[in-house]
């Protein structure tokens, strides 16, 4: 039986990461682009003294978007790579266009589900987080549907939430911890030089773009897990669906 452990996940994750840097780069760098200009639009504005301190509203939606349709591509660049094979920008980009819509979906219910569950005093939102872990990579291969995507995931993470918990925690941990750093030293580097602003805001689009890539890449080998697991499919049955 395939040994499901945060350790696999996480050296298997970065081990496609590392062999498909190049393109999966790209295609990060590609699909933020309006989150990159907004950073450059901010530091313009600071530099100019127009910023009043506030980004709004659409800045986040634009963002959670670009990392949905993010996913959608590394998903099945990330199936090609557990086979064996090598995915185009071009053809992540295909895949990802014709799943966009259904991720899309999926991703905002799944999201308001797990707000509701945070708002209600946090434990909740982190069990929906763990049920609903592998709803988009379940939408980008098996497409069931919106609704059926969510019951699906929860079929899936079933008997291994606590493990999802855990992966979650060390990689959003490792998120905040540098950017933590990350703002510390932009802190300090602002006091003597407000225009190292600029600085700081881009390499904070760059490390959302890495921990956006990632985390693509992670849910994707945690659904190829748990579907060989569950369901004995092995990656040459997974990956059929995309031929």
């Amino acid at each position: 039986m395939m040994e499901f452990s945060i350790g696999s996940i996480l050296g298997r994750s970065f081990s496609i990461f590392g062999k498909n840097i190049v393109s999966f780069v790209i295609l990060g760098i590609l699909l933020h682009l309006p989150s990159l200009y907004m950073a450059y639009d901010i530091v313009t504005q600071i530099e100019s003294g127009a910023w009043n301190g506030e980004s709004g509203l659409l800045p986040r939606l634009i963002g959670f978007f670009s990392g949905q349709m993010l996913a959608a591509t590394l998903i099945y660049g990330t199936v090609m790579e557990l086979r064996g094979m090598h995915a185009g920008v071009g053809k992540c980009i295909q895949v990802g266009l014709v799943r966009a819509l259904p991720v899309m979906l999926t991703a905002i219910v799944a999201g308001l589900a797990i707000g509701v569950g945070l708002v209600l005093l946090i434990v909740p939102g982190i069990i929906v987080m763990t049920i609903l872990y592998v709803a988009i990579p379940v939408a980008v291969v098996e497409r069931p549907g919106i609704m059926a995507s969510l019951s699906r995931s929860s079929e899936l993470t079933g008997g291994y939430r606590m493990r999802i918990f855990g992966l979650v925690c060390v990689v959003f941990g490792s998120a905040v911890f540098i950017n933590y750093l990350l703002t510390d030293m932009a802190t300090d580097a602002f006091l003597k030089d407000p225009s190292s602003i600029g600085t700081y805001l881009y390499a904070e689009t760059g490390i959302a773009i890495f921990f956006a890539i990632l985390g693509a890449i992670i849910s994707g080998v945690v659904y190829h897990d748990l579907r060989a697991i569950k369901d004995g499919v092995n990656i040459d049955e997974l990956a059929a669906v995309f031929e």
